[in-house]
């Protein structure tokens, strides 16, 4: 049997978390509002195939229109990413080829060659 003094005990408790349940969102949203923003700079180089073959077909505005809808998702974070420079470059077939068969190897290494990157000077 619960009695007066319980009861009001379990009141007060009960009010406790209304009170939490309804204050705790609004004081998150302010922590997150003081927070300083991280940006991130990036570098975005669209992969063309020598060949042809595998290149890709996103263009530079489809890239920004992408990494917009990437900083309303990640805004709710205090994150920015903050494409600096945009531009295709061409690579050799066989290096798109095993990169699309899940071999990074070869790109990741660059199979000792060198990629013509513009302005690679920014270049995060």
């Amino acid at each position: 049997m619960i009695s007066f003094r319980n009861s009001l005990t379990l009141k007060s408790v009960f009010i406790f978390l209304i009170l939490l349940i309804a204050v705790y969102p609004k004081v998150c949203s302010e922590d997150i509002k003081q927070l300083s923003e991280l940006t991130v700079p990036i570098s975005v180089y669209i992969l063309d195939d020598q060949q042809g073959i595998y290149s890709s077909e996103r263009s530079k505005e489809e890239i920004v229109d992408i990494f917009q809808k990437v900083n309303e998702i990640w805004s709710q974070a205090a994150i920015k990413i903050n494409v600096r420079y945009t531009d295709r470059t061409e690579l050799p077939h066989e290096i798109i080829k095993a990169f699309i068969d899940g071999n990074y190897k070869p790109f990741l290494n660059g199979i000792n060659r060198k990629f013509d990157l513009q302005n690679h000077s920014i270049i995060n």
